[in-house]
């Protein structure tokens, strides 16, 4: 399993695109990542996260899932309520899980990921994608699941 980890310099710890064969599956929190290097991970497995008010990840992120479409890859798209439930998150991770993708992208609705009392700009927003995504549990169980 790989995960982007929150405030993890650069380059420090294998990253997918490098490895494209080392993992069975890849959970991609709030990433970005050079769109002209991701081609290997089109056949790979993963689960991508990302909060529609990260005005960087988010963008980059629609931008990598049409690239691995056009190398082949099937995703599933979903948009989800930031501040849902344990048990919403659940039912989102098994609709999405049931149709069978090998690539898997919800987006965090905006408005719903910063906490209240915070300012609700780009940073929060990618800085909080950490905290809920971390929190899903039935993506995590989904990674374990998967097999090269």
């Amino acid at each position: 399993m790989h995960e982007d980890l929150p405030r993890r310099p650069s380059g420090e710890e294998p990253h997918p695109i490098e490895y494209p064969d080392l993992f069975a599956a890849s959970y991609i929190v709030a990433g970005q990542w050079d769109l002209t290097k991701v081609e290997p991970l089109a056949d790979d497995k993963l689960w991508i996260v990302v909060a529609q008010g990260d005005d960087s990840a988010c963008p980059g992120e629609n931008k990598i899932t049409a690239a691995l479409e056009k190398e082949g890859a099937e995703v599933s798209r979903a948009v989800w309520d930031g501040g849902a439930t344990a048990a919403q998150f659940a039912t989102d991770v098994a609709a999405m899980a049931a149709k069978g993708t090998s690539i898997n992208y919800a987006a965090l609705k905006k408005g719903t990921v910063v906490p209240a009392g915070e300012t609700d700009n780009s940073i929060s927003n990618h800085l909080s994608t950490w905290t809920i995504a971390y929190n899903i549990e039935g993506i995590r169980e989904w990674i374990f699941q998967q097999h090269r």
